[in-house]
């Protein structure tokens, strides 16, 4: 996502503030003028900022419910978890080992989970619920 882009969704969702966005997505406001600086933000950020406009729960992050959430969605492997936020496989792999992800990952993998699913909102529920 451009950082334009991003700051008319700040706009958009009432987030005037750095450290308010930062908490929301489960990041750093040093984080925030990081991408501000690069003009960018990572692929992650797409899945959580359509969980917040969609006002989706947060995902308690364990190993069993991110196993989960992968199984849901047809991920089978690091890889593929990892393609789809933008990261490289030894990084999921190392959540996994240590059994702690990031907490960005909260709101990412929701929005993830949803984005083929807007239009039934629904069929999310149903599937969280299977």
């Amino acid at each position: 996502m451009e950082y334009c882009d991003f700051e008319r969704w700040r706009r958009q969702e009432g987030l005037r503030f750095d450290t308010k966005t930062a908490d929301k997505l489960g990041t750093s406001a040093q984080t925030l003028r990081n991408w501000r600086g690069k003009g960018r933000t990572p692929l992650w950020v797409d899945h959580a900022t359509r969980a917040i406009s969609c006002g989706c729960e947060p995902l308690v992050l364990t190993v069993t419910t991110v196993k989960d959430w992968q199984i849901r969605n047809g991920l089978d492997t690091y890889e593929a978890t990892a393609k789809v936020f933008g990261y490289k496989r030894q990084a999921v792999h190392q959540w996994f080992s240590r059994g702690s992800f990031p907490r960005w990952l909260a709101m990412a993998a929701p929005g993830y989970e949803i984005k083929d699913h807007l239009s039934d909102p629904g069929n999310v529920s149903a599937k969280r619920a299977s």
